[in-house]
């Protein structure tokens, strides 16, 4: 005679399953959400260097260029 397994058993372990299922795509989603969280945050900083390294090649070419004014009227 096989063993039969009593509905409040299975019912239980179906819930276990399913409550380890939901966390685990919770936990996904979150982690989801935190990647795209430091990625924008990350591309932010480097947007803001590129930004800053710009304006600075911009003043050493305003400096060259008023040297070479300079030395045009020197001459």
């Amino acid at each position: 005679m096989p063993t039969e397994i009593s509905t409040e058993v299975m019912a239980k372990s179906i819930n276990i399953v399913d409550i380890i299922a939901t966390s685990i795509l919770f936990f996904f989603v979150i982690l989801i959400c935190v990647a795209l969280i430091v990625s924008i945050r990350k591309l932010s900083k480097d947007q803001k260097k590129k930004a800053q390294n710009s304006m600075n090649v911009e003043r050493k070419l305003d400096k060259i260029i008023a040297l070479l004014e300079k030395k045009e009227i020197d001459k």
